[in-house]
């Protein structure tokens, strides 16, 4: 099964009349098979919700209760930016023969339907990023080797903190092939529990989820970036519960003002981190992202200084997914070559400033 669902395909659990034994044990087994990976409650404005129908909430049948209405709780798992391994602990396949009847717990007919007919068009809309994803890259230096080399740090984090793993090696890629700085590119992950951050000028991280930073990675986060250290983040495909949970952890790494706001502020659009490489005034966004928000025309980073220099750069839109250059259909961000010119820059600036 492992392979099966790495290899693209995808694995849809239903609990028959709300069977709590069944919906029990389909997480037990599918923990076992990806024990490193969080089998969670599909957030809110995850595209499975909005690729077809916009499901906000669907109505509950439970026996013995009257209907209720409440959101669509599916639990999830992903592998990589899709969801690989859907669960509804409601009955659903009842309602998609439109066969309800009073026992246990189950989804409206009609919200099951809609449910339902979601999954399918997202299956389908993935389908090309699933069987790309699992491909192993091999990236060749031409020519000697440098002997000055830098290793871009990936952190981890509580979250999926690596959900695009070619994402980091294509943007080094596209930086030793555009840039004049010779030195061999390469990618490390990172412990915030450890000194090992210290290491890398720049760090980067991301993911789709919420996450918490612990009281040791806070303080060693808050002591690389008052050192010098530089971080570049972005939300994966531009995922609110990511955003959220970034910028409260950025709060209580570098303060805030007294309302509780992070300190991240806009980068204006003559900011040298905008030429720092290429100019960069006007970029193109992914499909996704124009259908959903149409009023977003220009590159938006924000920023953190200390002392002067900037030491964090962030993208509320996704970057990475745009990096790896496999098709991401439900992807909130820049298209491929903006993302690797955006990356490009930010890396750049952070070395020569």
């Amino acid at each position: 099964m492992g392979w099966y669902l790495r290899d693209g395909g995808t694995l849809i659990g239903d609990a028959c009349c709300g069977a709590n034994a069944f919906a029990a044990a389909f997480a037990r087994n599918v923990r076992q098979i990806f024990p490193e990976r969080p089998f969670r409650e599909i957030a809110a404005d995850d595209p499975l919700y909005r690729c077809f129908y916009e499901i906000d909430d669907v109505v509950y049948k439970e026996e013995g209760k009257g209907p209720r209405r409440g959101k669509p709780n599916l639990r999830g798992m992903n592998i990589g930016c899709r969801i690989a391994v859907i669960l509804s602990t409601h009955d659903m396949s009842c309602g998609w023969a439109q066969h309800e009847h009073p026992q246990g717990k189950r989804i409206a007919a009609d919200d099951a339907t809609r449910i339902g007919t979601n999954i399918i068009t997202y299956v389908l809309a993935n389908y090309q990023y699933a069987k790309c994803y699992n491909m192993q890259k091999a990236y060749h230096v031409e020519g000697e080797r440098p002997r000055e080399q830098f290793v871009l740090g990936q952190i981890i984090h509580g979250g999926d903190w690596d959900p695009n793993p070619t994402a980091v090696p294509n943007l080094l890629k596209h930086l030793a092939a555009n840039s004049t700085i010779d030195v061999a590119f390469t990618r490390a992950d990172v412990d915030l529990r450890k000194l090992d951050v210290f290491q890398h000028p720049v760090v980067y991280m991301t993911g789709h989820d919420d996450f918490e930073l612990t009281d040791q990675e806070v303080a060693s986060l808050r002591g690389y970036l008052a050192n010098g250290g530089v971080m570049l983040a972005n939300a994966c495909c531009g995922r609110q519960a990511f955003d959220t949970a970034f910028r409260r952890e950025m709060r209580k790494v570098l303060g805030g003002d007294r309302s509780g706001r992070t300190p991240l502020q806009p980068l204006p659009l003559d900011h040298p981190i905008f030429f720092s490489l290429h100019r960069i005034q006007q970029v193109q966004f992914t499909p996704w992202m124009k259908d959903q928000h149409p009023e977003v025309t220009t590159p938006m980073l924000e920023g953190v200084s200390l002392g002067g220099q900037l030491c964090l750069i962030y993208s509320r839109w996704d970057l990475g997914s745009g990096w790896e250059g496999i098709p991401h259909p439900y992807s909130l961000g820049y298209a491929t070559e903006d993302a690797l010119k955006l990356g490009a820059n930010a890396v750049v600036y952070a070395l020569t400033h």
